[in-house]
This record gives structure tokens, C-alpha cells and sequence, in this order.
């Protein structure tokens, strides 16, 4: 297992160093099969009502349809690499995950982790097939855990695996197929305290990355220089080829304006992005949610704090390509077209964008009181 450090300042610096992790042992069997048929422009994500009411809500043709209550805020939407199962988590610290038929748009089935452990909000489905990794707190020993399920037998819980830190928020298969990159905050939190962030001063964020077969850890990227020890690390997206994109939260001075979006290459190579002054200050210090687009060679990030989405292009040297400004725009997804995005808002619009222009291509739905769509947005492939 490597250990690199990163961020000091402009680019990163790495050294190897020995450790290892064990856990439960999972067979590995990549399948391929499409999920089946369905309109390209569905978009699932965690919504809120008019009336304070929580749901699963898909976009279908600029409709939206309700699949299934939810008993608070959702969180982020997956789906099985080849039957119609996706699956919606809960947001830290509530400890509902909802299973449903993205083709038919039915609740098929809910479960709760142990009492002893909350969500953080993502799920993967195993590449066999058969189980499903959520990322979890082990709140009473400060620990965070990849919990284990066999969606074959009631989702019943089979184990789970040490993340690598505190706080794993996202997760991602790897190019590779037999790894998993995980997001680990750094903030340990307790349900007693709710969201209270108890370790700020102490909190040390990372991005490790799992073997999918023994669930140990093969290396780890730290936040080494002190001037980001506050940066939480929360979400990531990788391409076909191996290149990683990770998206971080300041918990710091609101003084202080540093990078917040790392890209870690298939050679190791490893760049921290910096937008142009006006653009990197309007972040607010915030990302929200990261993706790349359908060719694996741009990304895009969200700011809702900011009011801004920016894009990133990662071919050679990575570098800013341009910026949209869109009322609390959290959610994002690739379009099927190249260089494009869907995006959403807390203001209850959805849009199609081009990451180049920075331009609006369409509006899926205007901004309307009725509906807010929460952090993330997500559409099958296949």
C-alpha cells in the first residue's frame, strides 16, 4: 500500500510508505449486460417539496414522477451495472436506503445498516453483481466502514471493510475493475451531536483506494501541507482511463481561497486546478458534486454556494475550461453528448450545458417553488 502526500500548493509531492488493511473477501465478476431500454434524458435524485415532504423523483420528458416517499433528505442515486436496480442513501446521519426499478419506477425494497452505524450518503453495486458497498460511520469508535450487503438475500448485511479514515463520504469503481476510490472527509461526526463537526482542528482528509476482492487497502493520497488539513475531500468521479477527479469542502477561515479540485492520472501524475481569481473566489470554498462527461475527458463540478458550475478539461495537462452561473446548482451528470452535462438546482431547475461555452444548450425544467432537487443527479447507462 502507497501513501502519497498531496497539495503543496500547486501540485502534488509523493513518497511511499508500508501498511495494509483485511477484511471480507468478495469474488470479482465484471458484467457488462445494459440495464434495458429507456428514455436517455431520465434523471433520478433525492427531491423536496413545496411542502417539506421528501422523495424519490425522477425527470422523464421534462416531467417529474414521484417513486417512492422518503422519511428525510436523500442523498445520491445508484444503479446495477446490468439489472434494473437502482438504490437512493440516506444523507449523514440518517440510516434509510431505498432500492427501486429504474424501467418500472417501483419501490422494491428498504433496509438500515446496524444501530451502531449511520449512512454518509453513497452506494456502489459491486461489479459481480451480487453486492452492494455503501459507505458508512462507525460513529461510537470514530471509525469509518464500507458496509458489505447481498442484494440476493434481502440485502442482508455480510461485513464490512475499514475505509481508510474518518468520514467516507463517496465512492467510485476504479478503471481497473478490481478497486474501489473512496472520499474519506476526515470529520468525525456522532447522531448525538447530529451534524456537528467535533475534530475540525484535528481532521485529516484522504483518498484511499481498496482492492475489491480482499478489502485491503492498497494506497492512500493524504493532505500533508498544513494549509489544507481543513480541506474535507467528498467527492470524486473516474474515467475509462484511470484518471480520478476529487472535489473538496474548506472547513476553514472563510478568509482563506485555495484550490478545492485535484485530478490524480493512470501514471500517478497529480495536479491541484485553480480557476481563473473572479471564478476561483465566487466557489465559496465548496464543491458539491463531480462527473465526468461521456468522452472521460472533461469534468464538471458544482458550487452551490457559489451559484456556479465549472469545467474542467483533463487531456494533457488539465486546465479550466469555462464556467455557468445557475442558482444553487448542485447535481450534475454527463449527457450522451461529449463536452455536455445535465445539471440541477436547489431552485427546481434542470438544465443540458456546454461545458466549452459555459452556455445553457436547454432548460429541462424552469425554476419553480414546487420542487428542489438535493445534491445529486444521476441517469442509468447502458
Amino acid at each position: 500500500m502507497g501513501i502519497d502526500t498531496m497539495f503543496d500548493r500547486r501540485a502534488f509531492a509523493s513518497a511511499l510508505v508500508g501498511g495494509a488493511a483485511a477484511g471480507l473477501t468478495l469474488p470479482i465478476s465484471v458484467s457488462h449486460a445494459a440495464v434495458g431500454t429507456r428514455n436517455p434524458v431520465q434523471l433520478f435524485s433525492s427531491t423536496t417539496n413545496d411542502m417539506g415532504e421528501d422523495a424519490l423523483t425522477v425527470l422523464d420528458g421534462g416531467e417529474t414522477r414521484k417513486i417512492a416517499g422518503l422519511p428525510a433528505r436523500g442523498h445520491a442515486v445508484s444503479f446495477h451495472p446490468s439489472k434494473p436496480l437502482g438504490i437512493i442513501m440516506a444523507r449523514r446521519p440518517d440510516r434509510f436506503a431505498v432500492v427501486f426499478d429504474p424501467v418500472r419506477l417501483t419501490e422494491l425494497h428498504r433496509f438500515e445498516p446496524p444501530e451502531d452505524r449511520h449512512f454518509y450518503g453513497h452506494a456502489i453495486f459491486h461489479p459481480d453483481g451480487r453486492h452492494l458497498l455503501t459507505t458508512e460511520n462507525d460513529f461510537d469508535n470514530a471509525r469509518g466502514v464500507i458496509g458489505i450487503y447481498d442484494i440476493e438475500d434481502g440485502y442482508r448485511r455480510l461485513g464490512e471493510w475499514d475505509s481508510g479514515a474518518i468520514g467516507p463520504h463517496e465512492l467510485v469503481l476504479n478503471a481497473d475493475g478490481g478497486s474501489v476510490l473512496i472520499a474519506n472527509g476526515g470529520i468525525q461526526t456522532h447522531p448525538d451531536t447530529g451534524r456537528v463537526k467535533l475534530n475540525l482542528d484535528t481532521m485529516q482528509s484522504s483518498m484511499d483506494l481498496l482492492d475489491l476482492k480482499s478489502g485491503g487497502l492498497r494506497r492512500q493520497i493524504r493532505l500533508e501541507d498544513p494549509a489544507f488539513q481543513q480541506l474535507s475531500l467528498r467527492h470524486l468521479a473516474t474515467n475509462g482511463d484511470g484518471v480520478a477527479a476529487i472535489g473538496g469542502q474548506w472547513q476553514g477561515s472563510d478568509s482563506v481561497v485555495l484550490p478545492l479540485i485535484a485530478i490524480v492520472g493512470s501514471d500517478g501524475r497529480q495536479s491541484l486546478l485553480t480557476a481563473p481569481d473572479e471564478v476561483q473566489t465566487s466557489l465559496d470554498n465548496y464543491c458539491g458534486s463531480v462527473a465526468f462527461d461521456s468522452s472521460g475527458k472533461v469534468v464538471a463540478v458544482t458550487h452551490p454556494r457559489g451559484n456556479v458550475a465549472t469545467f474542467w478539461s483533463v487531456e494533457g495537462t488539465p486546465r479550466y475550461l469555462n464556467s455557468l452561473t445557475m442558482t444553487d446548482v448542485c447535481g450534475v451528470t454527463a449527457a450522451a453528448k461529449p463536452g455536455t452535462f445535465y445539471l440541477s438546482s436547489g431552485n427546481g431547475a434542470v438544465v443540458h450545458a456546454n461545458a466549452v461555452s459555459g452556455k445553457q444548450i436547454s432548460s429541462l425544467k424552469q425554476p419553480t417553488s414546487s420542487i428542489s432537487w438535493d445534491n445529486h443527479l444521476a441517469m442509468p447507462r447502458g
